[in-house]
């Protein structure tokens, strides 16, 4: 099985690059979480449905991943060497060939259309070298996210959603680890989503330990960082406060959102190990 991994914010993913037929693929998802130990999530890389995509991923529960979406179009960049001195990166990940639709270049930036499991149409990526870090397999990427879908309440706590994923944001110092997870369970079962977060949020420091349960799998994970989480929270912060930017710092690192014309931007890092 080919597979690469990915390190968008210590959110650990796997994302495979060969075909697999959706009936196979708890099998396999559950194969790569014992191969790499640190795994968060697995992707799978496959053909897009628009003849306008460059890239289509889909997710071990369907859901959609910004994180993985951001690693998935780090990967095309690196794969397509579509950066200057990227050739030299995508010979390592076996990947040395270029696209049709992407021809080799150099470019301090290169733009990604995306497609990923629990969104209907592509979104852009932009992808550039992470220039601070100290090897040649680290990005820095921008994308689109998908808005929000709408904002529901559980004892007085907001849960937002996203298509075919929802967030629910908790005080840190109301709620600790043990509890989100004995509850986390009970949350998610009264909404038809893939996968379900719990946030635990702490405004003072801009902290955030993210708890996510995908429900198809029944893995419960604290992610070191989660794109959709983050977005979530600054859209929260936005619509409740009018922060229009915010540095969601988690244990992985930290991931920033900007919102701009009612647009929502994610920017976050990528390393492939």
């Amino acid at each position: 099985m080919r597979y690469i991994v990915a390190d968008p914010t210590g959110n650990i993913t796997v994302l495979v690059k060969e075909p697999v037929a959706i009936a196979d693929r708890a099998a396999v998802t559950r194969r790569m979480f014992e191969e790499v130990p640190a795994c968060e999530q697995v992707g799978y890389i496959t053909t897009p449905l628009s003849d306008e995509a460059d890239i289509r991923l889909e997710m071990m529960g369907g859901e959609f991943c910004g994180n993985a979406s951001l690693s998935a179009a780090a990967y095309h960049v690196m794969k397509n060497g579509l950066l200057a001195d990227d050739s030299s990166a995508a010979i390592r990940s076996g990947d040395s060939h270029t696209s049709e639709k992407s021809p080799l270049r150099s470019s301090s930036s290169a733009r990604v259309l995306m497609e990923c499991s629990g969104v209907d149409d592509p979104f852009e990526c932009i992808i550039m070298r992470n220039v601070s870090a100290d090897t040649d397999n680290s990005y820095i990427g921008t994308l689109a996210m998908p808005d929000p879908v709408r904002t529901e309440y559980i004892d007085g706590h907001p849960v937002i959603f996203l298509p075919g994923i929802a967030h629910m944001i908790l005080p840190s110092d109301r709620f600790t680890r043990r509890q989100i997870e004995n509850n986390i369970r009970d949350y998610a079962s009264g909404f038809d989503v893939d996968a379900f977060g719990v946030l635990r949020w702490d405004e003072k420091r801009q902290f955030m330990e993210p708890c996510v349960y995908v429900k198809g799998f029944e893995t419960l994970i604290w992610e070191h960082g989660c794109a959709t989480g983050s977005t979530c929270l600054g859209y929260y912060r936005y619509k409740s406060g009018g922060h229009s930017m915010t540095e969601v710092h988690q244990p992985g690192g930290m991931i920033k959102i900007d919102i701009r014309d009612e647009k929502i931007y994610l920017t976050g890092s990528v390393v492939f190990k």
